[in-house]
């Protein structure tokens, strides 16, 4: 529980000085961290028993786990501040990327294409297929989109040279669309793919490559979690 909260949760029993305490310490939370209990006790105008007696009120055994728990929060929002800026770089990253590739080789291929049909690996890249499509139907094409396994056998039956085919994968790995992506380059089709910044088989059988930037971020201190908002704004 943030310390915030956890004063929130005692408030309406506190007394004047318990108000004044708790004031105190939402408002120098820097110092009651680096501060020992005399010398907080001592800048504040405050005795020592006095703070005991206030983190006993919150159910803390003492003053020494009221400041650990707000050192705790402090790591926790530097956490937060540090998760924040390596996403806003990881965007960053990808509309740079995006600004210095020359795209030009595949406009072309697909400007001259008969139909463009995006593939996705899984669900969420599904998702991002359907987005692309919606965007491109303003060019006129006919765009097909798809994703999972189940949906290879068909399209590799009427795929042909004039098409122009996206594969949208996370790792670039997935053992049916490798050998999909190997049909397809057999067949001479133009193929472009769209996956993390990382060597990957999907990405070696393409004639062109988009990468986006990968970030894991740590949720709870237990779950991992892939950002993906990275593909929205590549495609």
């Amino acid at each position: 529980m943030k310390i915030d909260e956890l004063l929130n949760k005692y408030y309406d029993t506190f007394t004047s000085n318990d108000k004044y305490i708790c004031e105190c310490i939402l408002n120098h939370q820097n110092d009651c961290v680096h501060l020992s209990i005399d010398e907080f006790a001592y800048k504040y105008h405050i005795s020592t028993s006095t703070l005991s007696r206030f983190a006993q009120k919150l159910h803390l055994p003492g003053y020494s786990e009221l400041r650990a728990m707000i050192r705790l929060n402090e790591y926790e929002q530097n956490d937060e501040h540090q998760n924040v800026d390596q996403l806003m770089n990881c965007y960053n990253k990808v509309i740079d990327d995006i600004d210095k590739k020359d795209c030009s080789m595949m406009f072309e291929r697909m400007y001259d294409a008969q139909r463009m049909i995006l593939f996705g690996e899984g669900y969420f890249q599904g998702r991002v297929a359907k987005e692309m499509k919606r965007i491109f139907l303003a060019t006129g094409k006919i765009i097909y989109d798809a994703y999972g396994d189940d949906m290879i056998p068909s399209l590799t039956h009427f795929i042909n040279v004039n098409d122009v085919v996206f594969f949208i994968s996370l790792n670039g790995e997935s053992s049916a669309m490798i050998e999909f992506a190997k049909e397809m380059k057999m067949k001479g089709i133009y193929m472009i793919s769209i996956t993390k910044m990382q060597s990957n088989a999907l990405a070696r059988l393409c004639d062109e490559n988009l990468y986006i930037q990968s970030l894991k971020l740590t949720v709870d201190k237990q779950l991992n979690y892939d950002v993906t908002t990275q593909y929205f704004i590549l495609r």
